[in-house]
């Protein structure tokens, strides 16, 4: 049963209201003029109207139970197979499938009952969107919709199926009609089901508790092979076998190639999420960047061409046919007459194509040793480095390109190195060159000045990918079957660090703009990160809803999807702070596995996700209509006219006695007044003093003293007398 199930208050019980009414005019009809009795009478009764709501919700619950948990027979077990879906349903409801969507409505009311209240169920696959961020676009939706949209209750602590789920109540206005809704939203595998129910606001409530019934019996069956959320692991999470990575500086945007849907996915390099997916050929095996001119190119191993995608639009605007098998592409973008000289290695065909950038044109094709599969470019002389896999050896090609004798290439070596040279990068800074050998489980470092090896460091098992960054002088070396990055320093040529990573870490890349090292995992579908040589993970900071509050870790304030990233195992202090008219509810999200009911609790940062803050409006009485009526009839005939019988005389009674005791004591000054001007045995005094009883008999008569004070002054009056015979 939902927490919302005092809304559903029966008080329109006209009975209880009369009956109360009756017994207290009989009250009053016995009650004379005694004051105090009166007043307490009408103190009680206040009383009694300011607690009236608490034993009169009390008893509309007791009705909304008993009607809620009312006997089966009056149900029928429904089961929707195509969706896994079952519930209780009345037995005299019908039932409305279309596709995706389920309409159970209640029979008419009457010929005149146009509206059919109902519970409407819609399932859609809500793919990685979390639930919170699902509820949110909904309520926004919701707001540019439906006029007058309020929304007067949530609650973010629900389980529908056995699943957490997220309710709300709300009004609108539709065609001058006032209509009350409730909404709830619960994921389950890749799919969310979305439960509504609305009706006429005076109509809300009667049909709540069997609306709350057929919810709570509502079961869902997961469907298979259900996969994980998005970014909910110690990697970032991406889809169809990530296999290679490249980076746009001057967008920071990172490009990663999927195997298995033949496409690249672009992601936005400061929050780490998928901005949109680009169709390219077949096995999309390498990509490269030209942050000049905002080009992608990637070589499609299984289709023999090379993909051009324009970064701006993220369309592809060319496929270019090269040799067998490509599996790597490489940029030289410092040739003047033209935009960027790329080069494609073939690896079946143990060749490399030229493609001139200004015409995406292959223009020549370099022989070299068998299965070329790595490519690196020193664009200061013009020298390509050519990772050959079969014969373990590093060819080095200088070239030249000129409009009038086009393009020109010399082998000038051919380097022995481990074994099966996998990967290979340059270093323009210290003119080193560093191949990784997956079957020598070393890296091999070339002098860039005299073509020799000058160091064979032993890495981890199967280094299959390698990366300089060259603002720290540090290689990165991704080994596939041990799990670990290793950490080079190019100035010692020493490993200075291990660091353990997700499974089958494959390509390994550097952001120069966010000083992030980037790690695919080919078979576990994620991104691992690294910080120089700390792991790190990134989480967005939610609050739900949007505009409700914020939250402070750390030190640091959060709004509403801001992300940041931080060490592995890093503790972060947490605060949930809500906006005005909002009061905390509980922590949830992917580091937490049961919702936390304290607005301040830490965190121990393990894996890729969120933190979500939830917050709600305080809870709203909403009293049925009939209530209201029945309350005013009592105010109105009964509390209201006698606090105005009580107080209306009590006011002009005080109000009098403050002026009649005014009189009075002028009256006794005159008194005083007499007898120090006029001696006692005088005519003057004796005149005096009978003007001034003429005056009070008068006062008397006329209210302004009362019969007690028209006594102290005469008997003051009377007293002078005797004292002067």
């Amino acid at each position: 049963m939902y927490a919302y199930t005092f809304r559903n208050i029966s008080i329109g019980q006209p009975q209880f209201i009369k009956g109360l009414v009756t017994k207290t005019r009989s009250v009053f009809s016995t009650t004379k003029s005694n004051k105090t009795q009166h007043a307490l009478i009408i103190l009680a009764i206040i009383l009694f109207s300011c607690l009236i709501i608490t034993p009169l919700q009390l008893y509309g619950q007791s009705v909304s139970n008993q009607f809620s948990n009312s006997s089966n027979s009056d149900y029928i077990q429904y089961e929707n197979p195509d969706n896994k879906i079952n519930l209780l349903v009345p037995s005299n409801w019908t039932v409305t499938e279309d596709n995706n969507t389920i309409n159970l409505s209640s029979p008419p009311e009457g010929e005149s009952d146009l509206i059919q209240e109902g519970l409407f169920i819609e399932i859609l696959r809500s793919g990685n969107i979390p639930l919170n961020k699902k509820v949110s676009l909904d309520i926004v939706a919701l707001r540019q919709t439906l006029e007058n949209f309020t929304l007067t209750y949530s609650d973010v602590n629900l389980r529908v199926s056995n699943y957490p789920a997220y309710m709300i109540i709300y009004t609108y206005i539709n065609k001058t009609a006032s209509y009350d809704a409730m909404r709830t939203w619960v994921v389950i595998g890749r799919n969310t089901y979305t439960i509504s129910y609305s009706t006429e606001s005076d109509k809300f409530h009667s049909y709540l508790p069997l609306v709350q019934k057929m919810i709570d019996s509502l079961r869902v069956e997961p469907p298979e092979n259900t996969q994980e959320p998005v970014q909910n692991t110690t990697g970032l999470r991406l889809r169809n076998s990530p296999y290679s990575i490249a980076v746009d500086a001057s967008t920071n945007r990172i490009y990663v190639t999927n195997l298995r849907s033949d496409t690249v996915s672009v992601i936005d390099g400061q929050k780490d999420n998928i901005l949109t997916d680009i169709k390219v050929g077949t096995f999309p095996s390498a990509i490269d960047v030209n942050p000049d001119s905002g080009r992608i190119f990637v070589a499609n191993r299984d289709s023999d061409t090379v993909s051009v995608i324009d970064g701006s639009t993220n369309e592809v605007v060319a496929n270019i046919s090269v040799g067998a098998k490509p599996i790597d592409v490489a940029i030289d973008r410092s040739e003047e007459d033209i935009n960027t000289l790329i080069f494609a290695s073939n690896s079946n065909s143990d060749t490399v194509s030229v493609i001139d950038g200004s015409t995406n044109e292959v223009v020549a094709t370099i022989k070299v040793r068998q299965e070329p599969v790595d490519l690196a470019i020193n664009d200061i002389i013009n020298r390509l480095y050519v990772a050959n896999y079969q014969n373990d050896t590093v060819s080095v090609i200088d070239y030249y390109l000129s409009k009038n004798e086009g393009f020109k290439n010399e082998t000038v070596d051919n380097i022995q190195v481990g074994d099966g040279p996998s990967s290979i990068d340059f270093n323009s800074i210290t003119n080193r060159v560093y191949i990784s050998n997956s079957e020598s489980d070393t890296v091999s470092v070339i002098d860039g000045s005299t073509n020799e090896v000058v160091a064979n460091i032993p890495v981890g098992t199967d280094p299959s990918s390698i990366e300089v960054n060259t603002e720290d002088n540090l290689i990165y070396a991704a080994n596939y079957l041990s799990n670990t990055v290793s950490v080079i320093d190019g100035s010692t040529n020493e490993v200075i660090d291990s660091i353990s990573v997700n499974e089958f870490p494959f390509i390994v890349v550097y952001n120069p703009v966010n000083k992030i090292t980037y790690v695919t995992h080919l078979s576990q579908n994620i991104l691992s990160m690294i910080n120089k040589t700390h792991p790190v993970i990134g989480l967005t900071f939610e609050v739900n809803p949007a505009d409700s509050g914020y939250v402070n870790c750390n030190g640091r304030e959060f709004l509403n999807g801001d992300y940041l990233r931080y060490n592995i195992s890093t503790t972060l202090d947490c605060r949930a702070v809500p906006n005005e008219g909002f009061s905390f509810s509980s922590w949830s999200g992917d580091l937490t596995s049961v919702p936390i009911p304290s607005s301040r609790t830490t965190f121990e940062v393990s894996k890729f996700g969120n933190i979500t803050a939830n917050f709600i409006l305080p809870t709203q009485f909403i009293l049925p209509k009939e209530y209201w009526d029945q309350l005013s009839v009592l105010l109105l005939s009964v509390i209201i006219p006698a606090i105005a019988g009580w107080s209306i005389p009590a006011i002009a009674g005080w109000l009098n006695g403050k002026r009649q005791r005014k009189h009075l004591r002028e009256y006794m000054t005159r008194i005083e007044v007499n007898k120090k001007s006029n001696s006692p045995d005088t005519v003057e005094y004796l005149r005096r003093l009978e003007e001034i009883k003429t005056d009070i008999v008068k006062a008397l008569s006329k209210g302004n003293i009362s019969e007690s004070q028209y006594e102290i002054l005469n008997n003051k009056i009377l007293e002078d007398l005797e004292k002067k015979k």
